[in-house]
């Protein structure tokens, strides 16, 4: 057996090598790891250790991530990659204001890079609630990348919110097509439901803010929102927005946001996701007893429906 390698320039020639043939991350991290011990705090070595260790670890272990991408960023302040890092690992652990300030510091070294200004844009929005404190920032990102839809949805959402809704249709409308992802038809559907019902005209104050338009397309529009922050795949967000609608079918639905949330949760049953009751509920920002509460009507609802068919 070849004696385990610890000189870092050997290490670096493994890990490189192992990422490029896209190996098992079982076999990447301890390389890594080994890396990190023998290189010296802040040199190239050990940067390049600690960044794909908060990059790897990000989506798995975000608590471990961020404790990585703060070495690079203390070692090098104007390290954006490390900072980036750090905002994405922080809104997954939920501490969305320490997200905010990562990625404000990351688009301070790179001011160019819309993924960043959508972040805290997004952040502000839809974790925070302040969807007058995003505006700026999600304009920002949508001028930077005007071909990007997840960018203009993500606009369109706030304007709607702030009352704008015939500039946030006019962002979507012309992109609606065969292959406009679930999330975004709903979000238009939210949207123009808010205009036909003040009259196709852009509401005074910040009603639409706080209020959002009745039925089908409040429901849809929560879903949407909550949805955001889960990891769900193109799959898993159609079934929910199918699941939805089969809700609706049978009627108007109370308490939407909560509705949603169950919604979501039966998709992360029926896939086995690996996420919690309180998880999906938090998303969604309503008590988890309360999401518990809306489980039986979901089901009964959709097992109905199944045997319908």
């Amino acid at each position: 057996m070849e004696p385990e390698r610890h000189e870092p320039a050997a290490l670096r020639r493994d890990v490189e090598r192992a990422l490029e043939a896209a190996l098992d991350l079982t076999r990447i991290l301890p390389v890594l790891r080994r890396l990190a011990r023998a290189t010296a705090e802040g040199s190239d070595d050990s940067i390049f250790a600690h960044t794909q260790l908060a990059e790897l670890l990000a989506d798995r272990c975000p608590w471990r991530a961020s404790l990585h991408a703060r070495r690079v960023t203390r070692a090098r302040p104007d390290d954006e990659r490390a900072w980036a890092v750090l905002g994405f690992c922080q809104a997954k652990l939920g501490h969305h204001r320490f997200a905010i300030s990562a990625y404000e510091r990351a688009l301070q070294y790179a001011p160019q890079n819309a993924a960043y200004a959508h972040n805290i844009g997004h952040l502000l929005d839809v974790a925070l609630g302040s969807a007058h404190s995003a505006l700026p920032w999600l304009e920002r990102a949508c001028d930077a990348r005007p071909d990007c839809t997840d960018i203009a949805a993500s606009f369109a959402h706030a304007l709607a919110r702030t009352g704008q809704l015939k500039r946030a249709a006019s962002l979507l409308a012309p992109r609606a097509g065969r292959r406009t992802p679930p999330e975004h038809v709903a979000l238009l559907a939210w949207i123009k439901g808010g205009a036909a019902a003040s009259g196709s005209t852009t509401p005074a104050g910040a009603a639409v803010a706080t209020k959002a338009p009745r039925g089908r397309a409040r429901l849809m529009s929560e879903l949407d929102t909550g949805l955001r922050s889960l990891p769900f795949n193109a799959a898993q967000r159609s079934r929910a927005v199918d699941l939805a609608q089969a809700l609706l079918a049978w009627g108007p639905t109370e308490q939407s946001r909560a509705m949603a949330a169950a919604v979501a949760f039966a998709v992360v049953a029926e896939t086995e996701l690996p996420l919690s009751l309180a998880e999906v509920a938090a998303s969604f920002r309503v008590a988890a007893r309360t999401l518990r509460a809306h489980l039986p009507a979901v089901r009964a609802r959709s097992d109905a429906r199944a045997r319908l068919r």
